[in-house]
């Protein structure tokens, strides 16, 4: 009999007390059976942590649950390395941010085409945008009629696109195959999703599988890209590249054009990012 792969649905948090009973019912809705719900808070201040462990001693279901609180407050990398190096068990990991809602078949669907799908070590679904009331506000803005699968070459090309983080699910062997991430890396999306091009293919399901809530408290606003120290990320990338390199997980050739694309990349991040201060700094000064 073939073994059920054992999935790890990861949710990360700090100070979400809004949102997060929204967040573990739909940890808790998954209809896969061999599935560990791990609710990790980072030292909250407000009372998302009391909400957990209420939500959780009310819970009667199927899923094993793992409840976890840091003390003192990790910042997300580190958190993050916890949850993947520490906490999780799974084959896979479905990571999930304490203000998202994942429906029903995010993680049945997600193992149902890992498994069928060999090469591939990660993927992510098309998303449904909520806002801070839980309304529809949009829709994945990328329709696609069927899924699709992209290699490095895809990241290194023009039509390069971010594949989204809030829905992302990992094989385990991916984060085996590199060491944690730098505790002042400000984000593990972007850093991640290299990782997983240099490990092998990413692919973007047509179903959508994840609420995302849009909110001026998302480290991914404006407001909070323009706190984020963006020179860690860089960082990360470049000792990512040189590990691949190492480890012969790409061709000195590849890395080269990898080190391009991110220079071309942070180029673009700190126009942006000083464009943005430029607008901010004018608009404290209209009356």
């Amino acid at each position: 009999m073939e073994k059920i792969p054992l999935v790890s649905l990861c949710i990360f948090t700090y100070n979400q007390q809004d949102y997060i009973e929204e967040a573990i019912d739909g940890a808790f809705s998954q209809d896969y059976d061999n599935l560990e719900i791990i609710i990790s808070d980072d030292n909250s201040s407000d009372k998302t942590w009391q909400l957990i462990q209420e939500k959780v001693a009310r819970y009667d279901g199927k899923h094993k649950i793992k409840i976890n609180r840091n003390t003192p407050n990790l910042g997300i990398a580190a958190h993050v390395n916890k949850l993947y190096y520490d906490l999780s068990k799974g084959d896979y990991i479905a990571i999930a941010a304490g203000d998202d809602i994942s429906l029903p078949q995010r993680v049945s669907k997600s193992v149902s085409y890992m498994v069928d799908n060999k090469g591939v070590v990660a993927l992510s679904t098309r998303l449904i945008y909520i806002d801070k009331n839980s309304q529809i506000a949009a829709h994945h803005k990328k329709h696609i009629e069927q899924d699709s699968i992209y290699d490095l070459e895809y990241f290194l090309s023009p039509d390069y696109n971010h594949i989204n983080g809030p829905s992302r699910f990992i094989d385990r062997k991916l984060i085996d195959a590199f060491t944690p991430l730098n505790k002042n890396c400000p984000t593990e999306d972007t850093p991640m999703l290299l990782r997983c091009f240099l490990s092998g293919k990413v692919a973007l399901l047509r179903d959508e599988l994840v609420k995302y809530r849009i909110h001026e408290s998302n480290v991914s606003s404006e407001k909070g890209l323009q706190k984020m120290n963006i020179n860690f990320i860089f960082v990360q990338y470049d000792q990512d590249i040189a590990f691949a390199k190492a480890e012969k997980m790409i061709t000195p050739q590849i890395a080269l054009r990898l080190t391009q694309k991110i220079e071309e990349i942070k180029r673009k991040r700190l126009k942006k990012k000083e464009k943005q201060s430029i607008l901010q700094r004018l608009k404290s000064r209209l009356p």
